[in-house]
């Protein structure tokens, strides 16, 4: 659905190429990307490109403190200012994944989410045990904790108790009122590093499986932040629509990192 601002917004900017480019049209596709075809040759324009001028950004923001009504069709652009990481594979591609990855979709016949399916005959993108056992013994624990931290969440806020929703899923602050995040933030944070540990190796770089896993990180952690903002509005119906984004991505994210655990490294992560 795209609002009246922008159908108008759209219409200026094709008369205004129709001048030097008779042949151009401009069509938006779920208010997510904008595609841009030139004599039936395709150009995408990424909506955080699209919305980068001064003037355009007020067209793609959303009101401060607001609760997303869709955590799906959101700027991805925009939020990436509050992501754990910024380089993750809607940052890389400018593609959007889907919301809950399944292990049946990350086959070798679809390359685009699967590094090591596209040259799986020389294992160029192999990583050693080694390498997999010590990252797995650094962080596992805490991601792990983290992904059942917030799966018990489902109960605060069905009992409408916002206290240890609050708590598990504070980003923290620095400065003379130091405080150290919550433990579903902290898990996301190591979440990170563990898909580093067990998914980029040292004879390629081909990154394609860490910056899939980057996503449903970053994925967890705006639905962590709209859990925040529904649960400082004693929300439940909002909360609840942010957990289930939440368990999604987390469940995405152990599906792109198991495959990467095998009983030599350590018992593969679920929520």
């Amino acid at each position: 659905v795209v609002s009246p601002m922008m159908t108008v917004l759209i219409n200026v900017l094709a008369l205004a190429a129709a001048s030097s480019t008779p042949q151009m049209s401009i069509r938006v596709a779920r208010a997510t990307s904008v595609n841009v075809h030139i004599k039936s040759s395709p150009v995408f324009v990424a909506r955080r490109t699209f919305c980068a001028g001064t003037a355009l950004a007020l067209l793609c923001q959303r009101p401060l403190g607001a609760v997303s009504a869709d955590l799906e069709a959101r700027d991805r652009g925009a939020s990436s200012k509050t992501a754990i990481i910024q380089k993750d594979y809607y940052f890389e591609y400018g593609v959007v994944p889907p919301r809950k990855l399944e292990m049946s979709q990350i086959a070798i016949k679809q390359p685009e989410f699967n590094a090591w399916g596209s040259c799986v005959e020389n294992a160029c993108t192999y990583v050693p045990l080694q390498r997999r056992y010590t990252g797995y013994q650094k962080y596992a624990s805490e991601v792990q904790l983290g992904a059942q931290t917030f799966s018990a969440l489902r109960g605060s806020i069905n009992s409408a108790d916002w206290g240890p929703v609050l708590s598990a899923v504070d980003r923290g602050s620095g400065g003379e009122n130091k405080r150290s995040p919550g433990v579903v933030t902290s898990a996301l944070l190591k979440s990170v590093l563990l898909a580093n540990a067990l998914l980029i190796s040292e004879n390629s770089n081909d990154q394609r499986d860490a910056l899939l896993a980057r996503f449903y990180v970053n994925e967890a952690a705006y639905a962590a932040g709209e859990l925040q903002r529904a649960a400082q509005a004693g929300d439940k119906d909002a909360a609840n629509a942010a957990w289930d984004l939440g368990r999604d991505s987390w469940s995405s994210y152990f599906s792109v990192i198991n495959r990467a655990i095998v009983p030599k490294v350590g018992e593969r992560l679920s929520i």
